[in-house]
């Protein structure tokens, strides 16, 4: 398992992750805490801009198979 923090869009991101030998994606972990206090719609919005910026640090698309549903 690997695990790490990113600063990203005024948050910071805990984060860890593991794959299978194949290098495919098994389960993804994170935790976005904005830098500092927001009105709820304000930081909605901060959360959902690094969570976009998250997926695309680790290119995961939206399309992925999250705990089996599609």
């Amino acid at each position: 398992m690997q695990r790490g923090i990113l600063k990203l869009s005024g948050t910071e991101i805990k984060y860890s992750f593991l794959k299978d030998s194949n290098n495919n994606w098994m389960q993804f972990l994170y935790t976005i805490i904005p830098d500092q206090p927001e009105q709820t719609e304000d930081q909605i919005k901060t959360i959902e801009q690094a969570e976009s910026e998250l997926y695309k640090t680790f290119e995961i698309k939206n399309d992925t198979d999250w705990l089996g549903c599609k």
